[in-house]
């Protein structure tokens, strides 16, 4: 199987933000919300977001765990974080970026 670039994004604490957020609910993620949109989740209302149901956030968690791989790089201001993303979008057109994510439907 190939490995393929799915998605890329910058947080200033990048690993919690895989731990907190990637792998556990929706409505803060856009990897996983594009997950479930993909898969015809319906989303449920949560807070002042939308989230999904346990049993399908327990899906895309499996899948992810499964199938994926996170790779951090560091760098050392924002600004490079945010140059250095809008390249890697610009090169590698992950398709579950939300500009991205068109392009492959």
């Amino acid at each position: 199987m190939t490995n393929r670039l799915l998605y890329i994004g910058k947080a200033s604490h990048l690993s919690k933000r895989i731990e907190n957020s990637h792998l556990k609910r929706a409505r803060t993620s856009t990897l996983r919300r594009t997950i479930a949109s993909l898969l015809n989740m319906n989303f449920i209302p949560v807070s002042r977001k939308k989230g999904l149901t346990q049993e399908d956030e327990e899906i895309i968690t499996d899948w992810l765990k499964n199938n994926t791989y996170f790779k951090i790089s560091e760098t050392s201001t924002v600004a490079e974080a945010e140059k250095a993303e809008e390249e890697l979008i610009r090169q590698y057109q992950p398709p579950f970026n939300k500009n991205g994510c068109r392009d492959h439907l």
